[in-house]
């Protein structure tokens, strides 16, 4: 081999290397731009559900307040239901009154005849 192919040899070789590794560097550079539009995806799809969670969580009802307003519901159950049971209470005692009534009525419209 002369030195002018050994040169030759030597020049095309190095030229292949050059070729394989812009290849390589092109290649990895599409990898990196599809992983990037990737996660660029998944991050935008991310920040769209952390915004439609913080816009729903406007909506909803704190613990405290639930609790507080469950019990102040309770208190004006337990008085609607204290204030029934009077109610039926004096119900009965007004129908007891007109029982007695109509039966002192009876009685003495049967006594007079």
């Amino acid at each position: 081999m002369t030195d002018t192919e050994l040169k030759d040899y030597v020049d095309r070789q190095l030229c292949q290397q050059d070729k394989a590794w812009r290849q390589r560097f092109d290649d990895a550079s599409t990898a990196i731009g599809l992983a990037k539009e990737t996660i660029e995806h998944r991050l935008s799809g991310m920040n769209e559900l952390r915004e439609q969670i913080n816009r729903e969580r406007g909506t909803f009802v704190s613990r405290e307040l639930f609790d507080r307003v469950g019990r102040e519901l309770e208190i004006r159950v337990q008085e609607l239901q204290d204030w029934r049971n009077q109610m039926v209470g004096r119900m009965w005692a007004v129908s007891v009154v007109l029982f007695i009534v109509q039966v002192a009525t009876a009685l003495i419209v049967f006594l007079r005849k």
